[in-house]
């Protein structure tokens, strides 16, 4: 997971920046952290497993899920290109800073 989301890193701040893979890799970083604390498969309901027992976070989960979405309507980002994809460097940036505060986040408050 954390070499995942190094790759994400370094894919932001190549030059030229790799801008779908810095979303891709953090965000599957991101995934695989929820799944391990979890247990479950599916990144939705690992987000809400993961979140469970603590108070008022469903609108946390659902903007994680929303931004998962996201990464999945980008082409190129969680699947194949097919068009070029609208996405800037701050576009990128978002995801691979939210994805690294919620890794911590999740990692945190598991314990």
């Amino acid at each position: 997971m954390r070499e995942q989301y190094n790759k994400g890193l370094r894919a932001l701040h190549d030059r030229p920046a790799d801008l779908e893979k810095a979303v891709s890799e953090s965000l599957n970083a991101l995934e695989a952290v929820a799944r391990i604390i979890s247990g479950k498969k599916d990144f939705g309901a690992a987000i809400d497993s993961a979140l469970a027992g603590r108070r008022d976070t469903g609108g946390l989960a659902a903007a994680l899920k929303a931004l998962y979405g996201w990464a999945s309507q980008v082409p190129g980002a969680r699947h194949g290109r097919h068009a070029e994809p609208d996405l800037t460097f701050a576009d990128a940036r978002y995801a691979v800073r939210t994805a690294g505060v919620t890794i911590a986040y999740l990692i945190e408050t598991a314990s």
